[in-house]
């Protein structure tokens, strides 16, 4: 307790451990509403839900409000509602303080940060002038020592120039196919391509040239012949002869025909062949001509000697006729 007339800071001291009020105010925190580490408003920034991906702005398919009537009226419909802007002073120009805060162009994008480091135009050493070179004496003969081979020496370990000689050589054929560009297979071009169509004309019955930069052709009327007469729609009676006796082909006069065709009856078919034996159809033989009789239902064969043997199959009784009827009474 402190005594009368005594102060009762008597146990203040200058540490700051020593119980007392404090004498020093506080700095005022300047009032900023712009955060300069907010980002955002920049794209790609910020973390994304990847499961909020398609199901944050999925639409509604069941909400029928945007359809008119769909919905109950209201009960107490609401009337006119005030206009917030009316007790406003926006529209008026000087009637808000001006922000008189520090403005930075300073990027603080750090996805895409532009930084402007401190830089200097550096100046170019000027160039003396150019007099002349005082120690320079290739302008006087005698003064530079003559090179030991006057003439270029030959590359003896050149081989560029044999083919062959070089490592990973192939021949022509090989590296065409090989160094060409690749072949497209669907490319038809050779095929459907016209090619080069010259403008030149070479009908000699319409000639038609440029010489000096000067069209030079025939008269379209005097240089040709007139046109044929047009064609008459019907036969040419002046090219038939079907009523003029001998204008027609294996004709024979009258007299020479006996009798005439008029009166003839029998008309002979020279190209018949009927009576010409294997001139028919399927009457040629492809053996050899024999009379030899092979039939063996009646078999009447010859002897070497040309004499008729008698059939084999017929029983012989010439030796019972003998016998009884004597060798020249029998069959």
């Amino acid at each position: 307790m402190a005594l009368p007339g005594m102060a009762d800071d008597r146990f203040q001291t200058m540490s700051l451990q020593s119980a007392g009020a404090c004498t020093i105010a506080n700095k005022e925190r300047p009032a900023c509403a712009h955060e300069s580490n907010y980002v955002g408003d920049i794209d790609g920034a910020a973390p994304e839900l990847k499961y909020m991906r398609y199901t944050a702005r999925r639409p509604d398919l069941y909400v029928t409000k945007d359809i008119e009537k769909s919905s109950p009226m209201k009960l107490h419909a609401r009337g006119p509602q005030p206009n917030p802007n009316e007790w406003h002073n926006n529209p008026i120009e000087g009637s808000k303080p001006r922000e008189t805060r520090f403005k930075s162009n300073r990027h603080t994008d750090p996805l895409a940060p532009e930084y402007v480091l401190p830089r200097c135009k550096l100046e170019k050493p000027p160039t003396p002038k150019f007099i002349r070179d005082g120690y320079t004496v290739t302008d006087i003969d005698g003064t530079v020592p003559k090179p030991l081979y006057p003439l270029a020496m030959r590359d003896t370990y050149n081989v560029h120039d044999i083919e062959g000689a070089q490592a990973s050589w192939r021949p022509r054929h090989e590296r065409a196919r090989r160094e060409a560009p690749p072949r497209d297979g669907l490319d038809v071009r050779d095929i459907m391509d016209e090619g080069f169509t010259t403008t030149r004309v070479t009908d000699p019955m319409n000639p038609h040239y440029f010489m000096n930069g000067m069209e030079t052709c025939d008269d379209p009327i005097r240089t040709k012949p007139r046109a044929l007469p047009k064609a008459i729609p019907g036969p040419y009676r002046s090219l038939y002869t079907d009523d003029i006796l001998g204008a027609k082909s294996g004709w024979r006069p009258p007299h020479e025909m006996q009798p005439p065709p008029e009166k003839r009856r029998h008309w002979r078919h020279t190209n018949f062949v009927g009576d010409i034996g294997g001139a028919q159809a399927d009457t040629v033989q492809h053996t050899i001509p024999t009379k030899r009789r092979t039939n063996p239902l009646n078999p009447a064969y010859r002897s070497l000697d040309g004499d008729i043997l008698p059939d084999p199959t017929k029983p012989d009784f010439s030796h019972i006729y003998d016998h009884f009827l004597g060798p020249s009474q029998g069959p």
